[in-house]
């Protein structure tokens, strides 16, 4: 396949939402750009929203160096996004940036004060200091475009043509992990919230991003990504185990693409995870190498004919490490409400009994990493 035809297989997946796994360099960013244009209407206007590389080229600091301290904002750069720009306000960014515990405020400025003209610049400020601007590290600039542009998609509102797509290219290539479960955890809650009328679209070469975003859309709350009710034969309805996500991996052997399914190049991609967790130094361990552990559990029980991911513990006679119960305590620190305090640390015991396990895999499954 070339480049423009992996775009046509987004364009014409039935699925609404498609997550593509692919090494650095695969030609991700140029993928985004390929789908933008085939998507574009037939006046040639963009028809959905993109987050990618060259999202950032639409922010610039317009620092005044002589009056740096008053001046000091970043710029929205003029674009096909402005007619979007009236749907939102500093409230819905907020709400999508409080999860990360960012220790600034900000408040937008309209080109000649009127919100149908668009956003001109931001303001960054300290909650105890509103009047002195400030400028937010490289990092918290990428965090506030991603929330920007997502609250765009989440209040499109049917201004781009009644086409309603998030392509999103690597979300968390500057987070550390602790933001990166929550930008997989508040990305799968936006699945969720529009999976009926929208299509979205991840792609990432972020193994540890990858994993989570991937785990927690299998077991998103109530199965609203993964069952569909239908009507029976009989006239009545029923909830039918229909997944609304495609999760593929898209390889490049010189400019040919190819994408592959959930078995050698889930594989592949899980032996490297398991890899990486293997390889993880004791005293480095965070509750989201538990969501990786989760999901490596249940890729073995899969193979193993089991439904409950502690038949791999039993198997590698791991379900008990020192009088506790490694499912139970996997379970806890693998779920989304660890981290709505802030950025949790996992205690030495939790930490040791990681390595343990992930060991006793290695040794009783005989992985080769």
């Amino acid at each position: 396949m070339t480049l423009e035809e992996v775009a046509a297989w987004l364009r014409d997946n039935t699925k609404r939402i498609v997550v593509l796994y692919a090494f650095n360099a695969t030609g991700k960013t140029r993928l985004s750009v390929a789908f933008k244009e085939l998507m574009r209407d037939g006046k040639g206007h963009q028809t959905g929203i993109y987050y990618n590389a060259f999202s950032e080229d639409l922010f610039a600091w317009d620092n005044d160096m002589k009056h740096a301290e008053k001046e000091m904002r970043l710029r929205v750069v003029n674009s096909s996004l402005n007619r979007l720009h009236r749907e939102i306000d500093e409230g819905k960014v907020r709400a999508l940036l409080e999860p990360y515990h960012v220790n600034y405020d900000f408040r937008f400025q309209w080109i000649n004060n009127d919100s149908n003209s668009g956003i001109e610049f931001v303001r960054f400020f300290k909650a105890e200091e509103p009047d002195k601007n400030i400028k937010i590290s490289r990092g918290e600039e990428r965090l506030f475009v991603w929330t920007f542009i997502t609250a765009l998609f989440m209040e499109e509102n049917g201004h781009l043509g009644g086409n309603k797509y998030f392509f999103i290219d690597d979300p968390v290539s500057s987070l550390d992990d602790n933001n990166l479960f929550i930008t997989a955890s508040r990305l799968v809650e936006l699945m969720k919230e529009n999976c009926r009328d929208s299509k979205v679209i991840v792609t990432t070469h972020h193994m540890s991003f990858f994993s989570t975003l991937t785990s927690l859309m299998k077991n998103a709350d109530s199965g609203v990504l993964s069952f569909t009710e239908k009507k029976l034969e009989d006239g009545s309805n029923a909830m039918v185990k229909d997944p609304k996500y495609d999760i593929k991996f898209l390889e490049r052997v010189g400019e040919q693409y190819f994408i592959k399914g959930n078995s050698k190049g889930l594989l592949h991609y899980h032996l490297l995870l398991l890899q990486q967790l293997n390889n993880l130094p004791e005293d480095e361990v965070i509750p989201l190498h538990f969501v990786q552990l989760r999901q490596i559990l249940e890729l073995i029980s899969s193979f193993q004919g089991k439904g409950n991911f502690s038949k791999a513990l039993a198997t590698a006679g791991v379900d008990h490490w020192n009088g506790i119960n490694v499912a139970d305590r996997v379970n806890t620190l693998s779920h989304q409400r660890v981290y709505e305090a802030g950025f949790p640390v996992v205690n030495p015991q939790d930490r040791a009994m990681l390595k343990q396990v992930v060991g006793e895999l290695v040794r009783t499954f005989k992985f080769e990493v």
